[in-house]
């Protein structure tokens, strides 16, 4: 009876010590989101987390045009620029919300931060024109990005 007490002793052992192990592996893992939804792009905006940057990649004009509240404006093709201005303001332990005209080049920034050490990311599959045209009472916001992230 004392051997299995030992046997049930050392095997709870080492699953809790590969519990703790796989926790510390994974804390400082790089975390990506994909929106896939309109919707849930709308509850993440309302949910209005202090610790998040919206970023819309879209061109200049496009984004004075029309865009989201709350969403600042970084036209980027490659997720450079976007990196160089998060390391610039100490802003890359943010959790970076991505979105441009169809999802690509949210897709290639999220990657390319990633990639350059950036934790949270989450990028919009979808389009600002999709999340414009399919969300119930958007009204979009125009005028120019004051483009200075908090």
């Amino acid at each position: 009876m004392d051997k299995i007490k030992k046997i049930i002793f050392a095997v709870l052992l080492y699953i809790a010590s590969m519990v703790v192990i796989i926790h510390i592996v994974n804390a400082n893992k790089t975390k990506i989101v994909i929106v896939y939804e309109p919707e849930e792009l709308k509850q993440e905006i309302e949910a209005d987390h202090p610790n998040q940057l919206f970023i819309d990649l879209r061109d200049r004009k496009d984004y004075e045009a029309a865009h989201i509240s709350g969403f600042m404006n970084w036209p980027c093709d490659d997720g450079k620029s976007v990196l160089d201005y998060l390391e610039e303001n100490e802003l890359k332990n943010k959790d970076v919300v991505l979105m441009c005209y169809s999802g690509n080049r949210a897709a290639k920034c999220a990657n390319y931060l990633t990639d350059n050490g950036v934790k949270n990311i989450e990028y919009v599959k979808f389009g600002y024109d999709e999340f414009a045209s399919t969300v119930d009472g958007f009204r979009p916001e125009k005028g120019q990005c004051d483009c200075l992230a908090k």
